[in-house]
């Protein structure tokens, strides 16, 4: 059985028969006990796709106390050193206790992470979004544009089967272009909206 369980924001939650993944976990109002979210006789991996404040939360490595637990950060992550620490960089694959984690590079800050586990796969876009403000110039947006189709189209062909996609109102009448250009070209069984800023009209 899988699950995706969403905590805020950006950040989920997959369990899955044998492991727990927690991406990019955040709780500004402390009404997440991420204890709960963690399961003690399971190996739980938590990723941060980037340092800015709404995907990284220190309060991540109190699961140490409490499971097993890795942490695989982006290389803009700065945690300090451990053996339950990886950073990876994008356009970069790793495999811990047979969980392959490729890293996309994203169009913000950071990276976006592909995880194969348990034969399931999962894709977290991070911060890998069609950033089109209406307010940049033109070469900008057109540059956005290109950067995420080309990261988005080093996907194609790779069944998917849970992705979590940036949908953000603040790009106005753009919000959907990033989810749409991925659900078109790539092979999705199951999509959530994230970044959404708690917006569940969009």
């Amino acid at each position: 059985m899988i699950k995706a369980e969403y905590i805020e924001h950006s950040g989920f939650a997959v369990h899955t028969d044998n492991a727990v993944l927690i991406f990019d976990y955040y709780d500004p109002k402390r009404r997440h006990d991420i204890k709960k979210t963690a399961v003690k006789n399971k190996p739980v991996y938590v990723f941060v796709s980037h340092s800015h404040p709404d995907h990284y939360d220190k309060k991540i490595f109190d699961l140490r106390k409490y499971c097993k637990v890795k942490y695989i950060l982006s290389d803009d992550v700065k945690a300090g050193n451990g053996s339950d620490i990886i950073y990876l960089k994008p356009d970069n694959e790793y495999t811990v206790d047979g969980v392959t984690v490729k890293a996309l590079k994203s169009t913000d800050e950071g990276c976006a992470f592909l995880v194969n586990i348990d034969g399931i796969t999962v894709y977290h876009a991070g911060d890998l979004n069609w950033w089109h403000w209406n307010g940049e110039s033109e070469e900008y947006n057109r540059q956005m544009g290109k950067d995420y189709c080309a990261e988005t189209d080093k996907l194609k062909g790779i069944p998917i089967d849970i992705a979590f996609i940036p949908l953000d109102g603040r790009l106005e009448d753009k919000y959907l272009w990033g989810m749409d250009y991925a659900m078109k070209t790539l092979d999705i069984k199951k999509a959530f909206p994230m970044h959404f800023w708690n917006d569940f009209s969009l």
